[in-house]
């Protein structure tokens, strides 16, 4: 079992850092192959829509995307889940790899 968190920079602020260390340490434990990938934000600094953001941003975590697999986009308007229902098709999803793709502040 595999699983791939791809997201849109990296939190600076090391209570999250460890805590996300944290939890990849138990993951592993579990004998799930886990990795996280971070893509680099797009700075607009104002020249730049949301909208042109947001696909330079979706770009990049599709590259980081290797094709195989399943492949997870978490988005704030897609349907909520239970961590039950999460658990019980994380196991299916993630063999032979998942691929959690995670957007930045702007979606």
């Amino acid at each position: 079992m595999r699983v791939r968190l791809c997201v849109v920079g990296r939190p600076r602020d090391q209570e999250l850092l460890d805590l996300h260390e944290r939890y990849a340490t138990r993951i592993r434990r579990c004998g799930v192959a886990y990795e996280q990938v971070a893509v680099r934000p797009v700075r607009s600094r104002g020249q730049y829509s949301d909208e042109h953001v947001r696909r330079r941003e979706s770009a990049a975590l599709l590259d980081e995307w290797d094709g195989r697999g399943v492949l997870v986009a978490l988005h704030p308007s897609g349907r909520l889940w239970s961590s039950d229902q999460v658990a019980a098709r994380l196991e299916g999803w993630a063999t032979p790899c998942l691929s959690l793709l995670v957007g930045g502040p702007l979606g």
